[in-house]
């Protein structure tokens, strides 16, 4: 198990690197859209660019646009400028270079949004007014005090991009849940004359919790999430002699999710995602014998439980936080039952997989 831990440990950082503030990458335009206000550049994920990083864009006269990441790939990103110092500069194959940033702080006010297009104008502008950037006032352009509100409201107005970039990244709460149930009675007839024999067969299963994800996408541990979690089994079985077993099981315990390949802030894309958890709690169980079944005593015992899960599965939300689930898990539990009235203590070992499917609710 520790081997398992240290190997997700090792591959997450390899999945998690991310530029720090001040990092600097030689990159190349492959694309830009009409109104050069929308860039498509050849670094991405593998360079260690995520979604919300801002930079400058510069060449060695100087800095000559600024902008924010809406849409990254493992070779490729789609960057929003909201900062043109020369238009002239954004062109198809232009190689500069970019220099990760701190965001700044744009104004809400609408009045002010209403700013011709970007037009080309000396190089070194000291004020982003002059060039027809709606800054917020008090804002600093060069700040990390700043905050830029454009993930979820980033639009592109060009054919071969994005056309809105929206993110979970806010909403790190998930409420999860899965449940299952199934009930039928059964009556089984003798070839004698004796009487029939009557019970039930019953199986509820409901698993619930949370998971908190990482905010901060530029920490290494961004891929894990944290995951706390209630198990409720209540079960119950006839045989054809009219032998009887009721169980109830609870159970809670937490863990980790691991998401190596796509971060869970995605909407409309398949999310895989690994898994394992740590789970303790109560058994309860109780044995009716039947018609001519020695002993003819009732037998209950009372135990507690320690387990594991491990596994993985896929997700999918939709804007608004709504997704659904597909697991499977591998599941190790032992049940130890106190001393019954024989004086025998008894154990259970459950092994086996199990698949579910359930409801998510990001937050």
């Amino acid at each position: 198990m520790k081997f398992l831990l240290c190997l997700f440990l090792g591959l997450a950082s390899l999945y998690s690197y991310g530029l720090e503030i001040d990092e600097r990458l030689t990159m190349r335009i492959v694309k830009v859209s009409a109104s050069k206000k929308t860039i498509l550049i050849n670094r991405g994920v593998e360079d260690g660019i995520i979604k919300g990083d801002h930079a400058k864009f510069f060449l060695t006269i100087g800095v000559v646009a600024r902008g924010v990441v809406v849409k990254v790939s493992p070779t490729r990103s789609v960057w929003s400028l909201y900062r043109l110092v020369n238009a002239d500069y954004i062109r198809d194959d232009q190689v500069m270079r970019l220099k990760i940033t701190a965001p700044v702080k744009i104004t809400k006010d609408e009045s002010k949004m209403l700013v011709a297009d970007d037009t080309v104008v000396a190089l070194g502008s000291k004020d982003p007014r002059d060039l027809g950037i709606p800054i917020a006032e008090g804002a600093d352009d060069d700040t990390a005090e700043g905050k830029l509100g454009l993930d979820g409201e980033v639009k592109d107005l060009s054919e071969g991009f994005e056309a809105q970039a929206i993110s979970l990244r806010e909403k790190n709460k998930e409420f999860f849940a899965t449940f299952h149930y199934s009930g039928q009675s059964n009556v089984a007839s003798p070839s004698n004359d004796g009487d029939e024999v009557k019970g039930d067969t019953t199986l509820l299963v409901l698993n619930t919790g949370i998971e908190i994800y990482i905010k901060n996408l530029k920490k290494w541990y961004s891929r894990f999430s944290l995951v706390g979690e209630l198990n409720l089994t209540r079960m119950g079985a006839t045989s054809y002699k009219g032998d009887s077993i009721q169980e109830s099981i609870t159970e809670f315990g937490g863990g980790v999710n691991w998401y190596p390949f796509t971060r869970p802030t995605k909407v409309y894309r398949i999310i895989p995602f690994g898994s394992f958890r740590f789970l303790l709690g109560s058994i309860s169980s109780k044995f009716t014998p039947g018609s001519g079944t020695t002993p003819s005593t009732d037998k209950d015992g009372e135990g507690a439980t320690l387990g594991y899960k491990f596994g993985g599965g896929i997700k999918y939300f939709t804007p608004r936080g709504y997704g659904a689930k597909f697991s499977f898990d591998y599941t190790l539990r032992g049940d130890t039952f106190a001393e019954d009235d024989d004086g025998v203590k008894w154990t259970k070992n459950n092994t086996g997989p199990v698949m579910s499917m359930g409801f998510l609710y990001r937050f």
